[in-house]
C-alpha cells in the first residue's frame, strides 16, 4: 500500500445495533397540545413552533448528534425569556437555548424545550468611539466584526464558523479562533452584559448592585435547581441554559469585564 494511502478496512464499526433514527411516532403531529397550549398562553401563538417539519428542522446542528425537541419556541423579548424558565421549574421541563447552532458537540440540541434565541434577537450599536460594540445574542459574530471595521476595530474571538456563529453561542462557549490569544477569547472581550439566571433573576453586570443580585441567586438557586441527576431529560439544565444573556457590551480593544467567575458560580449550581 502506498504511504499516506486510506485502508479502509481498518475502520471499524462501535459495538451494538445502529441508533434508531427514526422520527418518533408520538410527535408526527407535531408538539403534544398541551404544551403547545401552554407555551402560546406565555409567548404568544406565533413564536411556538411545533409541527413536526419544524421539530425535524431543530433536530440537528454542525455536531454529528440528533435529539428531536418536543418544541420549539422563538421568545421575542426578556420577559418571554423569563416566563420559559419559569414554566421550566413549575412544570420540571428542562430548556436549551439555540443561536446559529454551529456547535460541534451538541451543545445546542435538545429533546425538550428548544429556545431559539437567533430569530428575534439581532440587533448592534458602536459605543465609545468604536472601542465598544453593545450587541445582542442573535448578533452574527462575523457582522459585528465588519461592523467594528469601520473603526479599525474588531471582537477577539475569530472561529472558522465566525460568519455563521453568533454573539450568543460565542460568550456561551467562550470562542477562540486560530489568532485570537488566551486574552482575547470570549471572557475576556466582554465588558458587561444584561443575562437573565434561570431562577428568572435579571442581572445587568454594569451595575453595582450586581453581586449582590447574583448572591442572593446563589442562596436560593442552588435549592430550587438540585442537582443535574435530579433533573428530568438526559440533558437537564446545562450551561447554556443556566443563563441567557440579552445585551452585552464587548471591548473591541481589551478585557475590561471577565465572566469567569459566573462561570464558576453557575457550575457549582449544576
Amino acid at each position: 500500500m502506498a504511504l499516506l494511502q486510506p485502508d479502509t478496512a481498518r475502520i471499524g464499526h462501535p459495538p451494538g445495533q445502529p441508533a434508531e433514527d427514526r422520527f418518533p411516532e408520538e410527535l408526527v403531529s407535531g408538539t403534544p397540545r398541551e404544551v403547545r397550549e401552554a407555551l402560546s398562553k406565555l409567548v404568544g401563538a406565533n413564536q411556538v413552533l411545533y409541527r413536526a417539519i419544524d421539530l425535524v428542522r431543530y433536530a440537528s446542528d454542525a455536531s454529528p448528534y440528533r435529539l428531536i425537541p418536543q418544541v420549539v419556541v422563538a421568545p421575542r423579548t426578556v420577559d418571554d425569556v423569563v416566563a420559559l424558565l419559569q414554566y421550566c421549574r413549575e412544570n420540571k421541563r428542562h430548556a436549551t437555548f439555540r443561536a446559529a447552532g454551529t456547535s460541534l458537540c451538541g451543545q445546542s440540541q435538545s429533546d425538550d424545550i428548544l429556545i431559539d434565541v437567533r430569530k428575534h434577537w439581532y440587533g448592534m450599536s458602536i459605543e465609545d468611539g468604536g472601542r465598544a460594540l453593545r450587541a445582542r445574542p442573535g448578533v452574527i459574530l462575523g457582522h459585528a466584526s465588519a461592523y467594528l471595521g469601520r473603526h479599525g476595530r474588531r471582537l477577539g474571538p475569530d472561529p472558522a464558523s465566525i460568519n455563521a456563529c453568533t454573539i450568543g453561542g460565542a460568550v456561551a462557549n467562550n470562542a477562540g479562533g486560530m489568532r485570537c490569544t488566551i486574552d482575547r477569547d470570549a471572557y475576556h472581550t466582554v465588558r458587561s452584559m444584561t443575562l437573565v439566571l434561570a431562577s428568572g433573576t435579571v442581572i445587568d453586570t454594569a451595575q453595582p448592585d450586581a453581586e449582590a443580585r447574583r448572591r442572593l441567586h446563589q442562596l436560593a438557586g442552588i435549592g430550587m435547581l438540585g442537582r443535574r441527576e435530579d433533573l428530568p431529560g438526559r440533558r437537564g439544565l446545562h450551561h447554556p441554559a443556566l443563563f441567557h444573556h440579552h445585551d452585552a457590551v464587548l471591548d473591541a480593544g481589551g478585557a475590561r469585564f471577565l465572566i469567569e467567575q459566573l462561570q464558576r458560580f453557575v457550575d457549582r449550581l449544576v
